[in-house]
């Protein structure tokens, strides 16, 4: 990691799984202890600008660990014929929700939050199966809260997180915490949601076009038939970097947790991932601050077929662009319109911005310049009214240029 650091040269995050004893999907919530060396590798990697967030499980228990011979059965959330809902972590065996209302399980992750701090100042803390997992239906008289439907499964879940912001309020470092997916009532309890497998043919920005501006979007997943096809894993990174996701949770090895072997071309396949890094920090005050707008109709936009991902969830590969577009308005009014080719050929986009279609003022003509790259003196200026232009996407990529008034 830190060798990948220096050759990267940007800040990054390392999300941990593994980072303890039990392993993933085994014994929750029983995650300690650490695997020996973890506070020691964590206190190297903060100082180095990697920011490490380790991972929990929020919602499940393992019949097998300590907490539940303990009585966390009572605490289960259970169906209306008092069957407990299953989880399968591995073939034939099955965790449990655990019922988000109770005071038990609230306190038990709250417990877990405080004691990771102990053993190693993280930057924050991944909730697995907290945003990711839908409602379950509780009807246990004991729990407390009414039975069977209302809001008190994602309550129970916003008052744990309110504890644990609590207890981290007084550190003297920020501490961020993410969970997996897009669940709407959970959006003020935590600063980022995972994408993970958000794979389809058709993908519409939705989430972030509603809610970009109140929580950030993080690491659509790269699988290894990702990388094993030419110009897939860049095609999708282009994708999530348009729909404004920080990028990232992609693979960097084979083998166990204990015996990584780097694969050959990783440093020549993320060169072009660098720079969509780059191109994210000089237009952060669009891509990450600013408000996504309608994206442009970009016309005869060659297409490519893609396996990977798309046939490992969909069961069948996606015809994609090879140049993506997304457009922005920051908070003083000015519009960025992005583009980013993945492929290795130069493109010529053709395109029509409709003024009306982003809020700018009718009695002024508006100008068009580049933003990024910048060593370009493009600057043109238009009338208000609907323009029609073309541009080059050199090949690998991002082109941004800004709209102002």
């Amino acid at each position: 990691m830190l060798e990948f650091r220096e050759w990267f040269q940007r800040p990054f995050a390392m999300h941990w799984y593994t980072w303890n004893v039990p392993g993933f999907d085994s014994l929750y919530p029983d995650f300690f202890p650490p695997r020996p060396g973890f506070a020691k590798a964590v206190s190297e990697m903060e100082k180095d600008g990697i920011r490490v967030f380790p991972y929990i499980n929020g919602s499940l228990c393992d019949p097998k660990s300590e907490t539940w011979k303990e009585g966390a059965e009572k605490w289960v959330a259970k169906t209306i014929e008092g069957k407990l809902y299953p989880y399968p972590v591995e073939t034939n065996f099955w965790s449990y929700h655990m019922c988000p209302a109770t005071k038990f399980w609230q306190e038990k992750i709250r417990n877990v939050c405080k004691k990771l701090d102990e053993e190693a100042q993280t930057s924050g803390i991944y909730f697995d199966c907290v945003g990711g997992m839908d409602t379950k239906l509780c009807f246990d008289k004991s729990h407390g809260h009414p039975l069977g439907g209302g809001h008190y499964w994602h309550t129970g879940f916003r008052d744990m997180m309110k504890k644990i912001r609590e207890d981290f309020k007084h550190k003297n470092r920020d501490v961020a915490f993410t969970t997996e997916l897009m669940a709407e009532p959970l959006i003020p309890s935590f600063d980022g949601v995972l994408m993970c497998t958000i794979d389809s043919d058709i993908l519409i920005p939705l989430f972030n076009a509603v809610y970009g501006e109140y929580i950030l979007t993080f690491g659509r997943e790269e699988r290894w038939e990702d990388w094993e096809q030419d110009g897939c894993f860049e095609n999708r990174e282009s994708e999530a970097f348009c729909f404004g996701f920080q990028l990232g949770r992609y693979p960097g090895a084979r083998g166990s947790s204990e015996n990584f072997e780097l694969e050959p071309n990783y440093i020549e396949r993320t060169g072009f991932f660098k720079e969509l890094v780059k191109a994210r920090i000089a237009g952060a005050k669009y891509i990450v601050y600013g408000m996504m707008m309608k994206p442009l109709n970009l016309d005869n936009i060659p297409t490519v077929s893609l396996e990977g991902s798309y046939k490992v969830f969909g069961g069948k590969a996606a015809v994609k662009p090879v140049v993506y577009n997304s457009v922005w308005k920051d908070e003083t009014g000015k519009i960025g319109l992005v583009f980013v080719n993945s492929s290795k050929e130069d493109v010529n986009v053709s395109y029509k911005i409709d003024p009306n279609d982003y809020g700018l003022n009718r009695a002024k003509a508006f100008t068009i310049s580049k933003f990024y790259p910048s060593e370009s003196n493009l600057r043109e200026t238009y009338e208000y009214k609907s323009t029609v232009r073309s541009d080059v996407v050199k090949a690998k990529s991002v082109l941004i240029l800004e709209i102002n008034q």
